[in-house]
C-alpha cells in the first residue's frame, strides 16, 4: 500500500532559505522543525487542513486503484 504521508518535500527556511526535507506527515500534524543552518524553530501549519484533506484524498485514490488493479486478473 502506498502512503504518501510518509514522502519527504523540500521547503526553505523562511529566516535564511536554507533547504530543508520534512514528511508531509509534519505538515499534517503541525510540527515544529528547526532549520539546520540558523536554528530558528519551525512551526508548520496546514491552513484549512488542506494537507490532511489532500493527503487522505491520494492515499485513497491510492487504494482504490490497488483494489482495481488486484482484481483485474479475476
Amino acid at each position: 500500500m502506498i502512503n504518501i504521508s510518509f514522502m519527504w518535500i523540500d521547503i526553505n527556511c523562511p529566516k535564511c532559505k536554507y533547504g530543508i526535507q520534512i514528511q508531509l506527515i509534519d505538515v499534517k500534524n503541525e510540527a515544529v522543525i528547526y532549520c539546520h543552518n540558523c536554528k530558528s524553530s519551525i512551526h508548520l501549519k496546514d491552513n484549512d487542513a488542506s494537507s490532511h484533506k489532500g493527503v487522505s484524498d491520494i492515499n485513497s485514490a491510492f487504494d482504490k486503484l490497488n483494489k482495481t488493479l488486484k482484481n483485474l486478473g479475476k
